[in-house]
């Protein structure tokens, strides 16, 4: 082999080895890791203590129970069924409200799944909240086919139909008020407030409420329902025992 010959060789051995390297980010026209459409993980679990913040929310005013003729599968929705949204209240206590704290840490924690069920062609319940990154699971106890449609600022973020004890699980990756529907029978809705904290819960059928409780401080407590509107309270988490708050509609 000629001298010419052999130092031809060594160079393509080079570039041959040269090649099999991963692709660094970067100046010089490297390729960087593609652009991620998924929002900002949340943070480490938020601080939590044993205690919680703990109360009830009262209705001055009467029981608005509002319904809608079925128009169809009267078989299993009924021929009328309760608007979602009504003002249900039993013995002055008001349900149906979603609480938060404002104020607090982020980060997860709470309950890493939530279970919605679609019953006599209505949402159970009507009004749920999670934590970023949290499972919806929604199924369906109707012998009749329902679709979830989930809104986001009026924009779908997904559309999959259930029948058949088939079960809808979705990831909860944005922050905001997820809006389901079913196109089938429209009168159903219910709300999934999504936060990037666990400090967050709904009022039980009697009204009470018990959201964990975030590091001593001040905060306020938010109450939101669907017809309502809003409320506002401050409350002060003390560093031992539970904090007491009420809520007036």
């Amino acid at each position: 082999m000629t001298k010419r010959a052999l130092v031809a060789m060594l160079v393509v051995a080079v570039a041959v080895g040269g090649c099999g390297g991963k692709k660094k980010g970067g100046g010089g026209g490297g390729e960087g890791p593609a652009p991620s459409d998924s929002p900002t993980p949340v943070a480490s679990p938020a601080p939590t203590s044993a205690f919680h913040v703990t109360g009830s929310v009262s209705y001055a005013g009467e029981a608005k129970l509002e319904t809608s003729r079925a128009a169809q599968d009267q078989a299993t929705c009924g021929t009328s069924v309760a608007v979602p949204g009504s003002v249900r209240v039993e013995a002055g206590k008001l349900r149906d409200v979603a609480l938060w704290l404002e104020g607090t840490p982020k980060g997860s924690g709470g309950e890493a799944r939530v279970v919605i069920d679609q019953k006599k062609c209505t949402y159970d319940p009507w009004i749920a909240t999670a934590t970023v990154g949290a499972v919806l699971d929604i199924g369906n106890s109707d012998p009749v086919m329902h679709n979830v449609h989930g809104y986001k600022d009026d924009s779908t973020t997904f559309n999959e139909s259930t029948l058949g004890g088939k079960h809808l699980k979705q990831k909860l990756e944005e922050l905001g008020d997820v809006v389901l529907k079913c196109d089938v029978h429209p009168w159903m809705e219910s709300h999934v407030k999504v936060f990037d904290h666990p400090y967050h819960g709904v009022a039980a059928a009697d009204g009470s409420f018990s959201l964990p409780a975030p590091p001593a401080g001040d905060y306020e407590l938010v109450a939101w329902h669907q017809k309502l509107g809003e409320k506002r309270v401050k409350v002060t988490v003390p560093a031992d025992g539970d904090a007491k708050v009420d809520v007036g509609f």
